[in-house]
């Protein structure tokens, strides 16, 4: 495609106690690199790992859990679960694609600048105040008789 920026290489490991055949974990690695690839983050690495939680009863089981490790900054994580494996991917590295872009928008955002913050009144200030408020008060009850 023209004018696509094209999906920064990085090594991603795949582990897994759910059976997974070749063709299945290469495209489990493209379809990563290609949703996460392009956020434009310094990754180093990833790695996905799938688990079957409940073993051959069956059931919402097969976890998807990925992880990328930026360099310079905290790694970020997302997990699904689903009771089959694409679908848990699908929805993870989406998770996954919406985390970094919110990591990186948090790191590109600059401290805000307290020039206009007010500093806490010296303990002279908060005397001479309450001084005055006495005076006041004083001369309106002189007032008043």
């Amino acid at each position: 495609m023209k004018g696509v920026p094209m999906a920064t290489k990085f090594p991603i490991a795949i582990r897994s106690n759910v059976p997974l055949t070749p063709a299945t974990e290469s495209r489990f690695r493209r379809t990563l690199e290609r949703r996460v690839g392009r956020a434009g983050a310094p990754i180093s690495r990833g790695t996905i790992r799938f688990e079957d939680i409940n073993g051959p009863r069956g059931g919402v089981d097969k976890e998807c859990r990925i992880k990328l490790v930026l360099t310079g900054r905290p790694s970020v994580q997302a997990s699904e679960r689903d009771s089959e494996l694409e679908p848990a991917f699908d929805r993870a590295s989406h998770k996954l694609n919406s985390a970094l872009t919110r990591a990186q928008g948090k790191l590109q955002r600059r401290p805000m600048k307290l020039k206009t913050a007010r500093k806490p009144p010296a303990r002279k200030a908060v005397k001479t105040k309450a001084q005055r408020a006495k005076r006041r008060v004083g001369v309106q009850r002189a007032a008043r008789r």
